[in-house]
Formats: structure tokens, sequence, C-alpha cells
């Protein structure tokens, strides 16, 4: 099922509704906006491009947040797009202070995996 997925259709589609998103903004038709972002909040390919990106993809995908997660197989990433609902409320995150190219730290904070 992970393996098989088109992303680079998924990826083509959403393109295209950002474009359409864009161009409604733009001409000022809010409820068209508002239809286009909840196709795809609501699309399980588009959950399961988000998935990808922060577990596969991301350049910190090996950094654990709060929950000690920081790696998931195929089983997991499928359970995760399954059980994913956009609530409102996100988890605490953790803060951890990363060095400053030139000199000092500044603060990073780590979401957990399923925000």
């Amino acid at each position: 099922m992970w393996k098989d997925t088109n992303w680079k259709h998924i990826e083509l589609r959403l393109s295209i509704l950002q474009n359409k998103i864009y161009a409604a903004r733009k001409n000022h038709d809010i409820r068209k906006v508002r239809k286009l972002q909840r196709l795809i909040l609501n699309s399980y390919d588009f959950k399961k491009l988000a998935a990808r990106k922060v577990t596969q993809l991301n350049r910190g995908k090996k950094t654990t947040g709060v929950d000690d997660i920081k790696n998931l197989n195929e089983k997991q990433r499928v359970w995760l797009v399954d059980n994913l609902r956009i609530t409102g409320k996100a988890h605490p995150v953790r803060r951890v202070m990363i060095p400053k190219p030139k000199s000092g730290f500044r603060p990073l904070g780590i979401a957990t995996m399923y925000d």
C-alpha cells in the first residue's frame, strides 16, 4: 500500500489544488478557498504525502519529540495516516537549544510525530 503509491501524481494534484486556492483568493472567492482547503485537509492521499514528508523526507526525521518516536515503519505510517485528525489542539513541543553559526544558542521546538 505505502510502496505502491504514486507520489509524483499526488504531488501534482496537490500543486494544482494549491494553484486553484491561490487563484480563488486572488479573485476574492473565499467560499471556494475554504472548500478547496477542506478538500486538501480531508484527503487520504494528501495525509499520506504529509506523513511521508515528516517521516521520510524531512531533514529532522530522526529527531525525537516529546513522544520519543523517531523512526516509523510502513505499518506505523499507515496507522498514522488512518488516525490523523485535524482538531486544532497540538501537543507540547520539546524545546532544544541549538548552536548558532557564530556564537550562542537559539531555541528550537520539536513537535511530536503525530502533530
